[in-house]
């Protein structure tokens, strides 16, 4: 996000009163996703590829459930289909657009391909 942008984000949200806690992916880490775990905070991961029609459509999908106050303090992580490797493989992905929650360290829900927001969160909320 440009720093003008935000600026403008963080002005309306004042102004109409409204708080501004928006929440946005972290690029992938096994640090940032082991540390997650540990504390065994709900951790919503996308698998995503620059390429992919389908996970460009996904992004303003999961940008507006981050927004809902329900999934405050959840953790998320976008993990790059054409570099993470190692995600991939330890999870068993076998391709890109696929979102997946974890809670206490264990794969609670992977959807694939979904781009409805309102069916994102329902399933996600099902689960954490």
């Amino acid at each position: 996000m440009k720093l003008s942008a935000y600026i403008l984000a963080v002005f309306v949200a004042l102004v109409s009163g409204t708080s501004f806690a928006a929440q946005e992916f972290t690029a992938y880490s096994k640090p940032a996703f082991e540390q997650a775990q540990s504390q065994s905070k709900p951790i919503i991961v996308h698998v995503h590829a620059d390429w992919c029609s389908t996970c460009m459509k996904q992004v303003p999908a999961l940008s507006k459930i981050l927004s809902d106050p329900s999934l405050a303090g959840i953790e998320a992580l976008r993990v790059n289909y054409d570099k993470d490797r190692d995600f991939l493989m330890m999870n068993r992905i076998p391709n890109q657009s696929v979102i997946l929650v974890f809670k206490n360290g264990k794969e609670v829900l992977r959807m694939n391909g979904v781009t409805d927001a309102n069916q994102m969160l329902t399933k996600i909320k099902s689960v954490i």
